[in-house]
Parts: structure tokens; sequence; C-alpha cells
């Protein structure tokens, strides 16, 4: 009896244990794997860092406007207002988000006002067509916030200038070898404004007004233009944006 009474109570004991282990000691929560922790951390890593990257944002404009002569072109009376486009890069620091890096390049077509036919045959000619080819590299600084609905920004930086005729056969066609075509070309800076409204999307529409002042030197188009000028150009654009 003292046998059975002492199996039966182990027998007690251990059934009873494995329920008094579970309540006091409970099992210790899942190491989460680093697969997991990542896919936990990136939301809120991507949240943080906003919309910049390590190397900054990229933001493109295409700019369609008009640009009018200033300074020894307005003088001369050899130019005229110009039908513009307009090309710009912008790259924004990831740690300077109110400074841009801009590049890119202006072109005014058929700014002189002495258009003319090289005769090729009787009631027959040639046009003689002319760009003024402007391209530049500087900085904007952004006067209000980045992430303003309303963008206002002013820069400016270091500029070519170039002007030249030449004769075209066609819109998809080659140019033609010009012996009496002029052209021209220096340097100079330019200074701009811009006012600019930004979509949800990104794109963005505004105005940007440029000036640009070139020393060139060349040809002087008919003789009418010293062989050095100080050249300036005043442009009023219409900007559409894209980041």
């Amino acid at each position: 009896m003292k046998i059975n009474s002492l199996t039966l109570l182990l027998l007690v004991l251990l059934t009873c244990f494995p329920a008094f282990a579970q309540d006091n000691f409970p099992e210790p929560t899942p190491t989460p794997t680093p697969t997991e922790s990542a896919a936990s951390a990136k939301p809120a890593n991507s949240q943080s860092g906003g919309t910049f990257s390590r190397l900054g944002i990229f933001s493109a404009e295409i700019n369609l406007g008009v640009f009018s002569p200033k300074g020894d072109l307005r003088q001369s009376g050899l130019f005229e207002n110009a039908f513009s486009l307009g090309f710009n890069g912008g790259l924004t620091p990831p740690k300077l988000r109110q400074l841009q890096i801009d590049f890119g390049v202006d072109v005014a077509f058929e700014g002189l006002t002495g258009r003319r036919d090289i005769p090729v045959a009787p009631g027959l000619g040639l046009r003689v067509n002319d760009a003024q080819t402007f391209p530049y590299a500087g900085a904007r600084l952004y006067l209000t916030p980045r992430k303003s609905k309303v963008l206002v920004s002013v820069g400016g930086g270091g500029a070519l200038g170039t002007y030249n005729e030449y004769i075209s056969t066609g819109d998809y066609g080659p140019n033609l070898d010009c012996t009496v075509c002029e052209s021209r070309w220096g340097t100079g800076g330019y200074a701009m404004g811009q006012i600019r409204y930004r979509f949800e999307n990104g794109l963005g529409i505004g105005l940007t007004t440029k000036y640009y002042s070139i020393r060139t030197s060349g040809f002087g188009f008919s003789n009418v233009l010293g062989r050095r000028s100080s050249d300036q150009w005043l442009g009023v654009m219409f900007t559409f944006s894209f980041n």
C-alpha cells in the first residue's frame, strides 16, 4: 500500500507540473527575421526621406516665348523680337533643398530684321534663316518652400551667345553651304526669375523671365553692327515643368 500510494502521488505531481510551468513561464515572443524587420522599416524610411534621393532630384523644363533685343542690338536696328524655345535641366542637392543647379539652352529664331533671299534663278531664291543660341549653366534659389504648390525662384550664371545665318532646303533637309551668311559669338551671363504652380503629379506650369548680357564679336551683319558689341536679350516665356 505504501508503494502504491507513493506511485500515485508521483503521477499526480507529474500531471500538474506542465500546467504550472505554462502559467508561470510564458512562451517568449518570436524574434522577427531580418527580412521582416527590413520590410517593416521600409515604409518609415521612405516616408522620412521624402522624395529626395541620395543624388538629389532631377527636373526638366520646356520654355516657349519671345526674346526682345536690347543694348547695341536694339540701336543697330538689325534685330527684332524673336520666337524662342528653351530646355532646362535642374538638379537639387539632397541637403540643399532650396538650391537648384541649372543647365540648358535657349534658341531664338528669325531675330534678324534683314531677312533676305539668295537668287538662284529668275524669280527663284533660297531663303536665308537665322538663329540665336544661348547655352548656359548656373543656379537658382527658391524663395518659397519646395513643398509649396506655388514656387518662386531667382538665379543666374554664365552663358554663351551665337548668331548664325544659314540656308535650309526644308524642315527635314540638310543645310546648304552659304558663302554670304554671317555669324557672331561671345560670352557673358544671364539672370532669371520664375513663378510656377506645381500639381500633385509633379507637372507644373508657370512664367519665366530671363535676361542675357553677351559680349560678342564677328561679322558686322552688313557692316551695321560693330566688330564687337554688347548685346542684351530679354525673354518672357511660358514654362512647363516635369519632376
